[in-house]
């Protein structure tokens, strides 16, 4: 299967995902987890979601937040690895912790859905807050939406279109297309 798809490493040339697979078997972080969601998804490669696993693990075991990141994605759904939403938020806090601003989203959502550790809207908050001050407008977003429908917290539109103008200012498209429809509904005229 000839490969098309070409990406930019750090020193800024392009890479097929099999010069990719050479790095990542001499041991670069960034070319594990590169090469794990090719396989993964099937990118330019066939999928193999063995080799998936395999060089997630790599990527993970270095300490790569991003490596953290695709192998926790693995666990929370059970592609490749037994699912294991217990192991799946072990590694979305490493990420986390590591800055990894939609680890920190991801964190979030586990505790605002109880996903491997105790529900705690409290916590979803601050790690959403955190991964929204990092710049990952999708956290934005989903705060904004917890206080447009005031299940988990009191509603309050007030805030929630506070969020969802934070997250659209860092493009997060579900912002948008919130805040159209709160205009609308609010009978707000943006120029």
């Amino acid at each position: 299967m000839e490969e098309k798809y070409k990406i930019k490493t750090k020193s800024n040339r392009p890479v097929r995902v099999l010069d990719a697979v050479k790095e990542a078997d001499k041991g670069d972080p960034a070319s594990q987890v590169y090469v794990s969601i090719c396989y993964r998804v099937g990118f330019s490669v066939r999928r193999n979601i063995e080799k998936a696993v395999k060089y997630a693990k790599m990527a993970s075991d270095s300490g790569h937040p991003h490596g953290h990141m695709e192998l926790a994605f693995m666990y929370e759904f059970g592609d490749g690895v037994p699912k294991d939403l217990k192991e799946a938020f072990r590694l979305y806090m490493l990420a986390a912790e590591n800055g990894e601003a939609i680890g920190m989203s991801a964190v979030g959502n586990c505790y605002l859905e109880g996903t491997g550790v105790e529900k705690d809207i409290d916590k979803a908050i601050k790690w959403y807050e955190k991964s929204l001050q990092r710049g990952y407008g999708g956290s934005g977003y989903s705060l904004g939406k917890l206080y447009e429908e005031g299940v988990e917290v009191p509603k309050n539109i007030g805030e929630a279109y506070r969020y969802y103008v934070l997250a659209s200012e860092l493009d997060d498209r579900n912002a948008k297309e919130a805040l159209k429809r709160l205009n609308k509904e609010l009978n707000i005229k943006i120029n």
